[in-house]
C-alpha cells in the first residue's frame, strides 16, 4: 500500500508488528514481593527523583539568581588565579642584595685626624666662624604658630 506524502503513514509497519513480542507479567509475578536488589533499585530511583524535584524547587524559588554551585565555582576560580599569580611572583621575585659586612676603618695616620670636638682643617684652640646650632626644644616645631582663642 502506497501512501501519499500528505497523509501520515502507519507508525509501526507490518514487519515490526510481526517481530514484536509483548510480554506481560503473569499473575504469580504480580503477586510476588520484590527482592532485595529490586527494592534497593526502587529506593535509589525514588531518592534520585526526590533530589531532582528539590533542586527544581530551589531553582524556581530564586529565578535568575546564581546557584550555590555557580558561586562556589567563581570563588574557586578566583582562588586559583590568586595562587597562580602568587606562584609566578614568587618564582620571578628579585634576588636579595648580598649582605656586605660593614667594618669600621682605622685611619692609617693618627695625626691627620682632628681630636674629638675639633672641626677638621682648624688648628686646635682657634674658635670657628660659625655659630653652633641651637638645640631644638620640644616646642620648636610650634614656633611661629598662633592660635585664636574664641
Amino acid at each position: 500500500m502506497t501512501t501519499d506524502h500528505d497523509e501520515p503513514g502507519p507508525v509501526f509497519d507490518e514487519d515490526f508488528v510481526r517481530g514484536a513480542t509483548i510480554r506481560e507479567p503473569s499473575a504469580s509475578e504480580r503477586v510476588r514481593t520484590p527482592g532485595r536488589v529490586e527494592r534497593w533499585r526502587m529506593r535509589r530511583e525514588w531518592r534520585r527523583r526526590k533530589r531532582a524535584s528539590a533542586r527544581e524547587r530551589r531553582a524556581a524559588e530564586r529565578p535568575g539568581g546564581a546557584s550555590r554551585a555557580d558561586v562556589l565555582k567563581l570563588v574557586l576560580v578566583v582562588l586559583a588565579l590568586l595562587a597562580i599569580s602568587t606562584g609566578l611572583w614568587w618564582v620571578n621575585r628579585p634576588e636579595p642584595a648580598p649582605v656586605v659586612p660593614v667594618v669600621p676603618q682605622v685611619p692609617k695616620n693618627e695625626q691627620q685626624q682632628p681630636p674629638p670636638g675639633q672641626l677638621p682643617g682648624r688648628p686646635p684652640g682657634q674658635p670657628s666662624d660659625e655659630a653652633p646650632e641651637p638645640v631644638p626644644t620640644r616646642a620648636a616645631g610650634q614656633a611661629g604658630l598662633t592660635f585664636r582663642v574664641a
